[in-house]
């Protein structure tokens, strides 16, 4: 085919040169967040993968491959980037790598990869030093089957020589894949090694190589594969595990995206595999510097609506890097986050009738099987997981879909709105439920309120809502003036009879009642109805005499009532027909929700004398315009006041808190 081999086209071999990273995106410059499991468990395996190399027990059960394994936007590529890193720290007994200047040169250099075989009876501390220094001077591959490096069709069927030929590469960097494949006949991993050590005039079999493939998945046509022996990713996974046997000490590390667990992924082998955890990513920084203004209420909540997806959180740091999070246009920004999310992930965004799946699962708290389709799609779970962005946490043969607040925002048709109060959240919450199951089917409220503490249940028939609001306030309760037919005013000028079951409504500010309430379709009339219980001075508890003084003055004995607050429920014994969200089953009750609904309940609305323009904007019905009048125009003793001085409606002041600096003190208002 007029093809050279790499022996007959480089007689005297090929220079080294380093690798770049597999990670290529904007969270590159992010600090990378090495978990202390994972330094652990790279100590103890490379520690005796070395033991035996020296001792020449040199085969299948003592020469091991490195994996990460998890679902896709986890991190294993990045983790991959920093496993030469990584094996080197964790024998640098405390050293901090970006302190430690020999290791960055010999990363940048590359060194002499060799080092002669020590006696193992030495002890620990000379093991550590000595497998550090070849770890240090190793020669690093990266080859990445992702992106623009997938295989080629000419590839097919041979994919160790794919894996070689991207390792030919990094040693050409002027050159591109295409034209590497053009040229040169695929060459093994070997071969392309024994190229760095006749340019180096050194000996093979004294080299330190560290092999790190990306993307192993690529080479997968089904989602049985790793359980075929004869599947080309079977094979390949098989062929590249020799090489750990041959004269090199060679750390192999391989990543795949996988969503199943490691027993239904992958055959079983003598091969020793160290499967390597993937950590979640917590609040990325640079420099030791957070990369969101966490003092930034808004950036505080966007940030914890990515529930730790590294995908979505990529994406906003991009989009809210150049904004100056004090001073910028909310509805404008969270349009242009949805925007970004479709265009950037579009293929992490599954198609509307699976989407309504997962967002069914996901807010009903649904317990799948993991080997059956999920509901009212042809897919399983974990091909519905498969491009990012969802999770599905397993327990046994079941499991729970797990997204970010941003991806089910998205899903939703979230249409540039601004974070809203906790009265609000936990309404659309509960449309939401309303609308994961059909019109007039049967459901009740254990169903519904999933992950609440309830004690009695009651059965009703299930109908889509809508969020109002009362003009007045409403006293909450059913009662035999009400049982029947129950007309109630709401803002904008619209009358509902709330026994036609359509309608949950937000109660007026300050009613000695429930703040939301809703009418369950039974034979008798019968209310849900919530109740919001703000953490106040010092309490970090509610007690049995309060919650009983809550449910009574808004529920009747037959109507259900749940109270939600972020205190803890210390020794309450819960009344037949009553529920509480309390901290403890807080995050298990809101689940993507969790961050969003706490912070809007414990920080309240915003500030009017005292909060930043953003802030301001997160009220309905200020924008950039009004939230500067407001900044000139302040401070305000009370709406009234606020409204003389600044002509905005007082429904919209009457949202906000009134807090007055005065002396050094702040004295709350509303």
């Amino acid at each position: 085919d007029g093809k050279q081999s790499i022996e007959e086209a480089f007689p005297e071999g090929l220079p080294y040169h380093n690798p770049r990273p597999i990670v290529r995106s904007s969270g590159v410059q992010w600090e990378y967040q090495r978990s202390e499991e994972l330094v652990t468990t790279m100590r103890n395996e490379i520690k005796k993968h070395y033991i035996h190399f020296c001792n020449g027990e040199k085969d299948k059960t003592h020469m091991p491959f490195y994996l990460f394994l998890s679902g896709a936007g986890t991190g294993k590529s990045r983790n991959a980037t920093e496993f030469h890193r990584t094996a080197v720290q964790c024998l640098s007994h405390g050293i901090n790598i970006s302190e430690d200047q020999n290791m960055d040169d010999s990363i940048e250099t590359g060194g002499d990869a060799g080092g002669e075989a020590m006696d193992v009876t030495d002890d620990n501390q000379a093991l550590e030093t000595e497998l550090r220094t070849r770890l240090e001077n190793a020669w690093v591959f990266h080859v990445t089957l992702e992106n623009g490096s997938a295989l080629r069709s000419c590839e097919a069927n041979d994919a160790v020589g794919a894996i070689g030929t991207r390792m030919l590469l990094q040693l050409l960097p002027e050159r591109q894949l295409d034209d590497v494949l053009k040229e040169f006949q695929a060459p093994n991993p070997m071969q392309v090694l024994r190229l760095v050590a006749n340019n180096r005039q050194e000996r093979l079999e004294e080299a330190t190589v560290i092999l790190v493939i990306d993307g192993m998945q690529r080479l997968m046509t089904t989602y049985e594969d790793g359980l075929k022996p004869n599947s080309t990713f079977y094979r390949a996974l098989t062929a590249i595990g020799d090489y750990t046997q041959m004269d090199p000490f060679l750390l192999l590390c391989c990543t795949a995206t996988v969503t199943r667990p490691i027993s239904e992924s992958l055959m079983s082998s003598q091969r020793r595999r160290v499967f390597l955890p993937v950590a979640p990513l917590q609040t990325p920084s640079i420099n030791s510097v957070p990369i969101f203004n966490l003092q930034s209420r808004l950036m505080r909540t966007l940030m914890e609506d990515c529930s730790g997806h590294g995908r979505a959180l990529e994406l906003l740091w991009n989009i809210t890097r150049d904004h100056n999070m004090d001073e910028c246009n909310i509805g404008n920004l969270m349009n242009d986050i949805r925007k970004e999310l479709i265009k950037l992930y579009n293929g992490a965004l599954p198609k509307d009738h699976e989407a309504r799946a997962i967002v069914t699962a996901v807010l009903c708290h649904q317990r799948l099987p993991q080997f059956e389709f999920v509901p009212n799609t042809t897919k399983y779970p974990d091909q519905l997981i498969e491009p990012g962005l969802i999770r599905f946490e397993t327990d046994g043969q079941y499991g729970y879909f797990q997204v970010s607040y941003l991806w089910l925002w998205a899903m939703a048709g979230g249409s540039g709105k601004k974070p809203e109060n906790f009265e609000k959240i936990n309404a659309k919450i509960r449309k939401m439920k309303s609308l994961t199951i059909p019109d007039r089917q049967r459901t009740n409220i254990a169903e519904l309120h999933y992950g609440a503490r309830l004690n009695g249940n009651i059965g009703f028939i299930n109908h889509p809502l809508e969020v109002l609001s009362a003009q007045s306030q409403i006293i909450t309760k059913t009662t035999n003036s009400n049982k029947r037919s129950w007309i109630i005013d709401c803002k904008g000028g619209s009358s509902i009879n709330l026994r036609n079951h359509g309608h949950i409504v937000l109660n007026a500010a300050s009613a000695p009642s429930g703040d939301a309430f809703l009418s369950l379709d039974t034979r008798s009339a019968i209310n849900e109805v919530h109740q919001y219980k703000f953490s106040t001075g010092d309490s970090r508890t509610i007690n049995q005499n309060q919650y009983n003084t809550e449910r009574e003055k808004a529920a009747s004995d037959n109507d259900f009532f749940i109270l939600f607050t972020t205190l803890t429920a210390h020794g309450v014994q819960l009344p037949d027909k009553s529920g509480i969200v309390d901290r403890q089953c807080w995050s298990e009750y809101f689940g993507p929700f969790s961050a969003r609904a706490y912070n809007s309940f414990v920080e309240g609305a915003p500030d009017i004398n005292n909060d930043d323009n953003t802030t301001l904007q997160l009220v309905n019905g200020i924008g950039p315009t009004r939230a500067n009048t407001i900044l000139t125009r302040r401070p305000f003793l009370n709406a009234a006041d606020a409204r003389l001085k600044t002509g905005i409606p007082i429904n919209i002041l009457d949202k906000f808190q009134y807090g007055l600096t005065v002396g050094g003190v702040t004295n709350q208002h509303h």
